[in-house]
């Protein structure tokens, strides 16, 4: 693989970084869910699928990062604030849109067309976590649970 360009590095770095805070907050948020199963399950596949991701821009990086607990305070007060389907909606968009914004590094780097396929599967399963949790809430109005 060629050297990597500063401006590069920089964007993929970000990137990296964004990768593991998010593995780390759908793993902070399971800790929360108590008896929701049906969340939990897709959050730690989701989890550990990310943080794979981040070894492989690690690779083209050449930097090992640290997960930090930014995203997962981001979810919390989301939570605390909104509902489970939002913080759903948000995440989707978030991972979707950086997917996305990080294709045009595929000419120069095509070792991350793991990682980009990858965050486009998993924006679609939290997308469809979010109807499940629309349905759900729905659901528990319907039998005045909420």
């Amino acid at each position: 693989m060629e050297e990597i360009n500063k401006k590069d590095l920089k964007k993929l770095l970000k990137w990296q970084q964004f990768i593991l805070d998010m593995a780390f907050a759908m793993q902070d948020l399971t800790k929360d869910m108590d008896g929701q199963r049906l969340y939990i399950e897709p959050l730690k596949k989701h989890s550990t699928e990310m943080y794979a991701n981040a070894k492989i821009l690690q690779k083209v990086t050449g930097q090992e990062l640290e997960a930090t607990d930014k995203e997962a305070k981001d979810g919390r007060s989301t939570l605390k604030f909104f509902s489970l389907r939002r913080l759903f909606s948000v995440m989707s968009g978030t991972i979707k849109e950086d997917a996305r914004y990080h294709e045009v590094y595929l000419k120069n780097y095509p070792a991350i067309k793991p990682v980009i396929d990858s965050e486009k599967r998993i924006a679609e399963s939290v997308k469809r976590l979010e109807e499940r949790a629309k349905k759900q809430k729905a659901i528990q109005k319907k039998i005045g649970l909420r």
